[in-house]
């Protein structure tokens, strides 16, 4: 399989099974993303994301408002330091963070973060191709 047929794949698999089911399939845990999040989509409150009650009190504890702030404490890998945070709720907000912005994008845009997701994680994409 090369680089053109897996941008194929995934984007058709995202399509029936969704984003999350998507990378754990074909790339597992671990792996490299990039999106772009708009103004207006980094000014959503936490609210709209429904997170869990232990994940939204923690991040609002923390004084973690909007989406900006949650990227922004990501990017910083501020998240772990966040009392009441464990891993399943660090998983959980970055799962639906991702989500979010995905959402937000464009249908070629999403096709460009599948690109983006394919030359991020070179060593996982070796694999897939040569297994296929």
């Amino acid at each position: 399989m090369n680089k053109q047929e897996l941008l194929t794949t995934l984007v058709l698999s995202e399509q029936r099974i969704g984003l999350v089911q998507t990378l754990h399939c074909f790339y597992g845990a671990n792996i490299k993303v990039s999106i772009g999040y708009t103004n207006s989509a980094c000014n959503t409150g936490i609210d709209e994301l429904c997170f869990s009650v232990r994940s939204q009190n923690a991040l609002k504890r923390a004084s973690i408002f909007t989406v900006g702030e949650v990227i922004n404490t990501l990017n910083q890998e501020q998240i772990e330091k966040i009392r009441n945070l464990g891993r399943k709720s660090i998983c959980e907000i970055k799962t639906r963070i991702l989500q979010f912005g995905f959402d937000q994008l464009s249908d070629g845009e999403k096709v460009q973060f599948f690109s983006t997701l394919i030359d991020l994680n070179p060593e996982k994409t070796a694999e897939i191709c040569a297994s296929v």
